[in-house]
Formats: C-alpha cells, structure tokens, sequence
C-alpha cells in the first residue's frame, strides 16, 4: 500500500493489479453494457471501490471474480465474505 500512494504523490499512475479502473473500461473488458456493469455493481455481485460518488474497480478484484466465475462454470456464486468489498474511500 505504501509503494502504491508513493506512486501516486509522484503523479504516477497504478499499474498492475492495484490500478484503478472506470466503469466503460471494466465494461469494455467484460463485453457488457455499463448498464448491466451498473446492475451487478449494485447488486454487490461485483466488489467496487466508492470514492464519494465515483466508482472505481481494481484489476484484482476483476480478476477474482471473473475466477470465481469460471470456477463455477459461469453461475454466479458468493464470494466469501472477506472477498465482498464495498469500500468507502
């Protein structure tokens, strides 16, 4: 975390997993409408980041439940609790 908001004072942005993402490039990425990206976000299907009104998706979190996913054969299932993220910033 700390490497991470280093970064960021330098004015670099996040790569990797820990960079933040915008609803049309998650959408784009799962080849869904920001609507339905819209309806799995709150339905807290998919784990986002809120930053007052603003929401942000993280690669990791993406990644895991697209996992979490293909585990399941493409039917949703619950991710474990310490995964459910809805965090407030």
């Amino acid at each position: 975390m700390q490497r991470y908001l280093e970064s960021l004072a330098r004015g670099h942005a996040p790569e990797g997993l820990d960079r933040l993402m915008t609803s049309p490039e998650v959408a784009r990425i799962l080849s869904i409408s920001e609507r339905s990206l819209w309806q799995l976000t709150r339905d807290g299907v998919l784990p986002c980041v809120r930053i007052g009104r603003s929401v942000r998706y993280t690669a990791r979190s993406l990644e895991e439940w697209i996992r979490s996913r293909e585990a399941s054969g493409g039917q949703q299932r619950q991710l474990p609790k310490e995964q459910e993220r809805f965090h407030g910033i």
